[in-house]
């Protein structure tokens, strides 16, 4: 459980791609219900098949301009490091570092049992907690305002 809550931390749930990926969802699912192309109720009670489809058949705007940005969005950022990077991409740490029954019955974390685990839970906590840096490349540098706002 323990690695696999790392796993997920850092590479699915709060990865600096997850982090475009959510912004321009958002983006796009607040403009579908503000034009009525879906209501609050589909977007809670039906499928994300259902939902995907009325998205991408929208001829609005905004709606297609950021399709464009999630499907092109290995290309509109790259990994900085802290000296050099347009912005910090900061989320909340998810990873679990379980509690283990020991043989005398007593409890413990599995950072003060298993040092391999305790290096690595370690290691993502701070990558967390540094934060990912971004830059951001090519027409999108002149909107790095735009990002910065969406990311802090």
């Amino acid at each position: 459980m323990g690695d696999i809550s790392l796993y997920l931390s850092e590479i699915i749930w709060k990865s600096h791609e997850s982090c475009f990926i959510d912004s321009f969802l958002a983006v796009i699912l607040i403009q579908a219900i503000d034009i009525g192309l879906l209501s609050k109720e589909e977007l809670h009670f039906s499928n994300d098949d259902l939902v995907w489809k009325k998205i991408i058949s929208s001829d609005d705007i905004l709606i297609k301009k950021y399709q464009n940005l999630l499907k092109n969005r290995n290309v509109l950022y790259m990994l900085g490091d802290i000296n050099t990077h347009d912005f910090l991409i900061k989320t909340k740490f998810y990873g679990k570092n379980p509690t283990i029954k020991q043989k005398d019955g007593s409890l413990k974390l599995l950072s003060e049992v298993n040092e391999e685990f305790k290096r690595n839970f370690l290691k993502v906590k701070k990558r967390n907690d540094d934060g990912w840096p971004v830059i951001i490349l090519g027409k999108l540098r002149t909107r790095d305002e735009y990002f910065k706002t969406l990311f802090y």
